[in-house]
């Protein structure tokens, strides 16, 4: 296993976090599901109806262990659901089909404090996942960013690439603001950042609105985080 996985899997166990998983029809969900358990590394909750992940995990020969939360009894937080969204125009018939929808019921159950997190992807599109996150759970400080981590077997740190996948074209702010959030998330991770701010232009050799938006984003972030190697 590489060092930085096995330091993650430490840093998992010592957490204790309850992570739901809301696509258990999908058999490498299920499959996920009984590893983490038998690694320890967090408390797995199946988001679904319990007679048919049971079915569906007998049938692929996992053997379940997790706890199954059965997606109807989230239907109780539509109300609150309706509350978070009014101002946005939703209204309790919007809200009561929403949570039945399985990202909706486990961003429920993540702000209600029954859930640390929720993994999704691997049925549903990233819009679909990444929606009810952001319209209910909320960011920390307004933003939000995506990073992809790459490990390489030569190398005991691993890559941080952001942002691949969320924000189309970000402004320099923006750029500034991913730069110095991926660099706070690999030192929570036990990694010391040295941050490259990727362009076309090389040391100023090309111009253009893209090069000058890089290198404005390079000094906004050494203006806001001094410390970061960048």
């Amino acid at each position: 296993m590489h060092p930085f996985l096995r330091a993650l899997y430490a840093k998992a166990k010592n957490s204790g976090a309850r992570i739901v998983l809301p696509e258990p029809h999908d058999p490498r969900v299920l499959e996920a599901a009984a590893r983490i358990e038998k690694l320890k590394i967090a408390k797995p909750l199946l988001l679904g109806d319990p007679k048919t992940i049971r079915k569906l995990a007998k049938g692929y020969s996992v053997e379940l262990m997790s706890e199954i939360v059965d997606i109807a009894s989230v239907a109780q937080f539509a109300q609150r659901m309706y509350e978070l969204r009014r101002e946005k125009g939703m209204t309790i018939p919007e809200a009561q089909k929403l949570i039945a929808k399985p990202c909706y019921a486990a961003s429920m159950l993540v702000l209600s404090g029954q859930a640390d997190g929720y993994v999704s992807g691997s049925l549903s599109p990233t819009a679909d996942t990444l929606r009810p996150a952001l319209q209910l759970i909320r960011t920390k400080e307004g933003k939000a960013f995506s990073f992809f981590i790459l490990l390489d077997k030569k190398r005991v740190d691993p890559y941080f690439f952001a942002d691949c996948g969320f924000i189309i074209d970000p402004t320099a702010e923006e750029l500034a603001a991913i730069a110095i959030g991926t660099a706070r998330v690999a030192r929570s991770l036990g990694c010391e950042p040295r941050v490259a701010m990727l362009s076309y232009s090389t040391k100023g050799s090309g111009e253009g609105p893209n090069a000058e938006k890089v290198r404005r984003a390079t000094a906004l972030v050494q203006q806001q985080a001094p410390d970061l190697l960048v």
